[in-house]
């Protein structure tokens, strides 16, 4: 699978943490998408939210979404992700740092542990579409 993900042009994979005192990603050009997820186990449901900044702070846009459906946490921050990276899509933000605070779709994305079946399709489509961008997949605390 990791040589799928690097034949879909995945993109680049960094892990970083933020401070609490909200200190600003280094670069300029880019803008910094935060994705994050919710889930409840006994509705079944998810719920995402994506807030895009640029490199001084400036809000940019934010998207919430409900879920239907949703199997596990898991699913409900690929699916943060992915939307994220749709948003960012359709605002045309073609240089962009996608956050995600989940440390294992970060690790399935770099190939340190192989993506789970669940989300494959997802993690995939994620791919795709950042081949067609210029994106930095980070871990944010």
């Amino acid at each position: 699978m990791q040589e799928q993900l690097q034949n879909a042009g995945c993109g680049e994979v960094l892990v970083r943490w933020k401070t609490r005192n909200g200190a600003l990603f280094e670069q300029s050009g880019y803008i910094e998408v935060n994705c994050d997820a919710g889930w409840t186990k006994e509705q079944g449901t998810g719920s995402v939210g994506v807030v895009c900044r640029d490199n001084t702070g400036t809000y940019r846009g934010a998207y919430f979404n409900i879920l239907e459906r949703v199997m596990s946490p898991l699913v409900a921050e690929v699916c943060a992700l992915r939307e994220g990276l749709h948003f960012a899509w359709r605002m045309n933000y073609n240089s962009i740092e996608l956050e995600t605070d989940s440390k294992q779709l970060i690790e399935m994305l770099q190939g340190k542990m192989g993506i789970q079946v669940e989300v494959e399709v997802l993690v995939v489509d994620i791919c795709h579409l950042a081949f067609h961008m210029e994106v930095k997949f980070q871990h944010v605390k």
